[in-house]
């Protein structure tokens, strides 16, 4: 276990602490500071809001006015921190749900166990599990927001009429969601759309049955596995994924079955 000290939040009021724009630690151990230590609820905007330990209801804004950062450079810095299983973000209409992993790592409640101040999970597994669910949801919010925004521009550009429906289908939002989850490769979605589409039925049939094969095959070889958009263009579903056993007599490779 690594040693560790005591820091109070009162370090926060300190005019050291509040010189801006905040580097990327500072603004780190300054969630953790800002982060509850206990489960409490919060009226935002005239909406009630369950706060759990190890979560900070802060906004986007508010964090960039505590930095002195732009909106999207907190933005940046949050999907970082959440690519490295630090965090798990939830945006609402009102303000972003920040949920930081392993908080009892950096605020034990027993005091005779020692925080170990680490910024990497021990334990992966469940992290990758919740941020794979909290991607899904925020794919969903998007394509929420997506629908939303044409039909505004439906509305504006035909006086009123029902608006479009979405880009994405469902048998395309299964395909991505199963791909992302297998191969843990995170990637633009709309690239990987437009490749979709140039497919025929068969084709997509055979991209999602053989992602499995595919990702298995990546692992045997030592080889990163392909961006969705580039394993749809390139075709790679068709290819062989057996494993190859040897050689047999008449020169041909032996697959195993």
């Amino acid at each position: 276990m690594g040693s560790w000290i005591k820091l109070y939040r009162e370090i926060s009021d300190h005019w050291l602490w509040r010189k801006k724009p905040f580097s990327p630690g500072q603004a780190w151990i300054d969630i953790l500071i800002e982060a509850n230590h206990r489960d409490n609820k919060a009226w935002i905007k005239g909406e009630i809001y369950e706060c759990k330990r190890g979560q900070s209801l802060h906004s986007v804004k508010t964090w960039g006015n505590r930095w002195g950062w732009s909106r999207q450079q907190v933005r940046t810095f949050l999907r970082s921190l959440e690519s490295d299983l630090m965090i798990i973000q939830k945006s609402t209409n009102k303000t972003t749900i920040l949920t930081i992993c392993n908080y009892d790592k950096y605020q034990d409640l027993q005091p005779a166990k020692q925080p170990a101040l680490n910024q990497h999970l021990t334990s992966t597994q469940p992290a990758l599990n919740h941020k794979q669910e909290y991607k899904n949801k925020r794919m969903k919010e998007e394509e929420k927001e997506k629908i939303k925004k044409e039909k505004e521009e439906g509305d504006d550009m035909s006086g009123g009429l029902p608006p479009r429906t979405s880009v994405y289908s469902e048998i395309f939002l299964t395909f991505w969601d199963s791909y992302c989850k297998i191969t843990k490769q995170i990637s633009d979605m709309e690239p990987a759309h437009r490749e979709w589409k140039v497919l025929n039925q068969e084709e997509r049939n055979k991209a999602m049955e053989n992602i499995q094969s595919y990702y298995e095959d990546c692992l045997r070889n030592k080889r990163p596995a392909k961006m969705a958009k580039t394993y749809l263009r390139d075709r790679t579903f068709n290819n062989d994924f057996r494993q190859c056993l040897g050689f047999l007599p008449n020169g041909k490779r032996r697959f195993a079955v």
